[in-house]
């Protein structure tokens, strides 16, 4: 069996280690640590953080939308030359 006080003596070891780390080491730990954390969230909920991203990144349109009426017009210019290249006939 093992021993009581060890069991209980483990955190306080743990502890003590960690403190007595050099500042250097300690910040790497950290580091690692979350680096690991980071990966392991992202693996398991990809797809949940992607659509996340994606709804929060619409809303700033959604409530900050600007109220006038916009009068932009696309220009699309195709040229002979990649009208040739793509095999398409002209319409006009």
């Amino acid at each position: 069996m093992t021993n009581p006080q060890a069991i209980q003596s483990l955190p306080q070891r743990a502890i003590a280690a960690i403190h007595g780390l050099k500042p250097r080491n300690a910040r790497l730990g950290v580091l690692c640590l979350a680096a690991i954390l980071s990966f392991t969230v992202l693996g398991v909920f990809r797809s949940s953080l992607l659509l996340v991203e994606e709804q929060l990144g619409a809303l700033g349109w959604t409530l900050f939308a600007d109220s006038t009426p916009q009068q932009n017009v696309p220009l699309v210019v195709i040229d002979e030359k990649s009208l040739a290249e793509n095999n398409f006939s002209k319409a006009f």
